[in-house]
């Protein structure tokens, strides 16, 4: 049996995509939740910005307000989660603890150099590609 896994692009104006791929046996209702607001939105317009002033985790506000889906506190470089604390997505730019409960999602999977040019804050669009 294939893993699920689904695809999503994050546009960052006048910086570029990035792509992140989720596995559905990470956390498979947080990823559905997901999916469930992508299809109804076709692309989520939002705000991203560094972790609260620290250089290892970018995290992209989504409205998801789910709990924590098979918790840990630890994210490898590359890696995706979802934090509830915060009800958003976080990308680790290096390996990292975390004060409160995240599930992990997935990882990146192209434009990671693009990571490294993102402003302190700066809006992006999130979608599925299908």
């Amino acid at each position: 049996m294939a893993e699920e896994k689904v695809i999503l692009e994050i546009e960052f104006p006048n910086v570029g995509i990035i792509e992140l791929e989720l596995k559905k046996i990470l956390s498979p209702l947080t990823i559905e939740k997901i999916i469930k607001l992508l299809y109804s939105n076709k692309e989520i317009k939002t705000m991203a910005r560094y972790y609260i002033k620290a250089k290892d985790i970018y995290m992209i506000k989504i409205n998801l307000q789910k709990e924590a889906e098979r918790p840990v506190f630890e994210m490898k470089k590359g890696e995706v989660a979802y934090e509830p604390l915060t009800d958003s997505i976080l990308i680790a730019l290096n390996q990292c603890k975390l004060n409160s409960k995240i599930s992990i999602l997935g990882k990146i999977i192209k434009g990671n150099e693009i990571l490294e040019r993102l402003p302190q804050s700066t809006g992006c669009k999130i979608k599925m590609r299908l």
